[in-house]
C-alpha cells in the first residue's frame, strides 16, 4: 500500500501544503490523510453583565459583625427592588467569619480586635446598559468592593455552536482544496480537536470613579464593547488517491 501524508501550516494566514511520503510495498492501493486548522470568529452586543462585589464588615464581636451584615444586605435588596430592578437578581457566593487584629510589639503577642465578615455576592443584570445604575444603587446602599464587571453575549452559547460548526466547515474546505489537487477523491474526517475558544471579554471602562470626594449625584457611567467569541480547530482528513 503506498501512503502519502500531507500537512499544512498556518503562516500568515495561509494554508500550506507540506508533502511528506511514505511508500509500502504494494503500490496497488493509495490513501491519504491531511491536517487542516479551521477558524471562524464573530462579534456581538455585549448585551448582559455580571457584577460581583463584597460586603466588608468588622465589629468588635461576631454577633455584631452578623447583624450589620443582614442589615446592609437588606437594605441593599430594598433599593435593589424600588430601583425596578429584580430581587433574584443578587445572588449570595460566599460567606466567611473570621476574627482579625493586629501584633502588639510590647506585649508580644497577637491582640484580637474583633470579628469581619467577607460576603460575596454575585449580580445578574439582563441589559448591560444598565450596569452604571446598578452600581450607584450597590455602592450606595452598603456594597463596599466592586471586584469585578464582566459583559457577555446573551447567546454565546448558541452562537459558539454554530462557530464551531464554521470553523470545522474552514478546516473541510482547504482539506478539500487539497485533495482536488492531489487528484483524490472521497475526503472524510478522521479527527478534530478543538485548539482553543478564545474569549475576549470586554473589560469595564469607569467614565467617573466614586471617589469620597466626587459629587455623590453624579452618575457612574461604564462603557463597554462588543464580545468577540472565536473558534480553533484541528482537523485530520482522510480520502483515496
Amino acid at each position: 500500500m503506498k501512503k502519502i501524508m500531507i500537512v499544512t501550516a498556518l503562516l500568515g494566514g495561509l494554508c500550506l501544503a507540506l508533502p511528506s511520503y511514505g511508500i509500502a510495498a504494494s503500490d496497488e492501493t493509495h490513501d491519504a490523510s491531511v491536517h487542516t486548522a479551521g477558524y471562524a470568529e464573530i462579534s456581538l452586543p455585549a448585551n448582559v453583565a455580571v457584577i460581583t462585589g463584597a460586603l466588608s464588615i468588622k465589629k468588635p464581636t461576631a454577633s455584631q459583625a452578623v447583624s450589620e451584615n443582614a442589615n446592609v444586605l437588606q437594605n441593599i435588596r430594598t433599593a435593589w427592588e424600588k430601583s425596578g430592578f429584580d430581587a433574584d437578581d443578587i445572588i449570595s457566593v460566599n460567606y466567611s467569619l473570621s476574627p482579625y487584629g493586629h501584633y502588639d510589639d510590647t506585649k508580644q503577642m497577637q491582640i484580637n480586635d474583633g470579628f469581619e465578615i467577607a460576603h460575596i455576592l454575585k449580580v445578574n443584570l439582563s441589559d448591560s446598559k444598565k450596569v452604571g445604575q446598578a452600581v450607584d444603587v450597590l455602592v450606595k446602599n452598603g456594597l463596599n468592593n466592586i471586584t469585578d464587571i464582566a459583559f457577555n453575549a446573551e447567546n454565546g452559547n448558541k452562537t459558539y455552536g454554530e462557530l464551531l460548526k464554521n470553523a470545522v466547515a474552514d478546516a473541510r474546505q482547504k482539506a478539500q482544496i487539497i485533495m482536488d489537487a492531489s487528484g483524490g477523491h472521497n475526503l472524510r474526517l478522521d479527527k478534530v480537536t478543538i485548539q482553543n475558544n478564545s474569549d475576549n471579554t470586554p473589560r469595564p471602562m469607569m467614565m467617573m470613579a466614586r471617589a469620597k470626594m466626587a459629587d455623590e449625584s453624579a452618575p457612574t457611567h461604564i462603557n463597554n464593547d462588543d464580545k468577540k467569541i472565536s473558534v480553533n480547530v484541528d482537523t485530520k482528513w482522510e480520502f483515496d488517491y
